[in-house]
């Protein structure tokens, strides 16, 4: 969790070293694309489908100063160097099948979270860390009551902070399941819909 305007961490969870080792054992079985971040940099082994998809994405983080990509040879090395850094975990793919099978096997180990924004990724993070529980430690040090809060989401790993929201919006775009949790849908990302709700409940 970030202070925006200060640019400071307010609080942070690693992956931790043995749970990496484990994650990436089982992507590379499933002949899957890692890419892994700490609070600074984006590793990554390869040009792979997250990078192209996220080109833009990537770059304006980088004119930003708030990630860089740095290319990884050896993994187990960078592990190794950075085991007291590693956030978390994503992974992209179009072989949804595959992709779902890695989940799964991932989910048993029962150290981690893995949870999707949509159908071709997921991500992994250390058990207990979530949206929400991120949610909650910013109401607890901002001393914010709940009806203060808004929550806008889209994808299952929104899911458990829209559960802290005094106004639980989803995007037009978003999974059943997210709308179902929702009090509001607002239009599609492609529409503004979170321009929308500034406009509807902020302004």
């Amino acid at each position: 969790v970030k202070e925006f305007h200060k640019d400071e961490i307010i609080s942070k969870t690693l992956l931790g070293y043995d749970n990496c080792i484990k994650v990436f054992d089982i992507i590379k079985k499933h002949k899957l694309d890692p890419f892994s971040n700490d609070d600074q940099t984006i590793y990554i082994d390869e040009v792979n489908e997250y990078l192209k998809f996220n080109e833009k994405i990537n770059g304006r983080l980088a004119k930003l100063g708030k990630s860089r990509i740095q290319i990884v040879k050896d993994w187990a090395k960078m592990l190794d160097e950075r085991q007291d850094r590693i956030l978390k975990c994503l992974v992209v793919n179009r072989d949804i099948e595959n992709l779902q099978k890695a989940k799964l096997e991932l989910e048993k180990l029962g150290s981690i979270e893995v949870v999707s924004s949509l159908n071709d990724n997921f991500e992994i993070m250390k058990k207990g860390v979530s949206k929400g529980n991120a949610v909650q430690q910013l109401k607890e040090i901002y001393n914010i009551s709940e009806e203060q809060i808004i929550c806008i989401g889209d994808g299952e790993n929104d899911i458990s902070m829209l559960e802290y929201g005094g106004l639980r919006v989803a995007m037009g775009n978003a999974l059943d399941q997210v709308k179902e949790k929702a009090d509001y849908i607002t239009k599609s990302i492609n529409d503004d819909g979170v321009d929308h709700i500034f406009e509807e409940f902020v302004l």
